[in-house]
């Protein structure tokens, strides 16, 4: 079990999908990002694609996954997401924890990877395998 303690890259990704957050936020539809920290150290984001049609919307991981895919990276270290949605006007945005799917997403495509998620409003890290005691699709 790795140490729950968020690092100075744990805060750098953080920032990033802040940053993009801030930048491409639109009421609605745009409310979610997500940054991805590769083997490599670099940082992928991507932006959650809501739609008013049910199940056309794409969360913001896969979008970050799929862009660190897409630059040839194949192994990620740690992934967060970001959200203003059920934040206060003018508030800052906040970690939201990978729902169940985009867990498994990130499990499938890196076993070792860290989520970062509020625990008692406290930012901490956590290794995906164990956000999900019985995966979908256990080996």
């Amino acid at each position: 079990m790795t140490s729950n303690s968020i690092n100075k890259n744990n805060k750098e990704l953080i920032e990033t999908a802040t940053d993009l957050l801030k930048k491409c936020y639109e009421p609605r539809r745009l409310v979610t990002s997500a940054a991805v920290r590769a083997e490599s150290g670099s940082i992928y984001t991507g932006m959650g694609l809501r739609t008013p049609i049910g199940g056309t919307g794409v969360h913001a991981e896969p979008v970050a996954i799929g862009q660190a895919i897409s630059e040839d990276e194949r192994d990620f270290r740690t992934v967060v997401a970001m959200t203003y949605a059920d934040v206060p006007q003018n508030g800052e945005p906040r970690v939201i924890a990978a729902c169940g799917t985009c867990r498994e997403l990130i499990d499938s495509y890196s076993t070792d990877a860290d989520i970062i998620v509020l625990e008692d409003d406290e930012r901490i890290k956590m290794p995906v395998s164990e956000s999900l005691p019985y995966p979908a699709y256990p080996e």
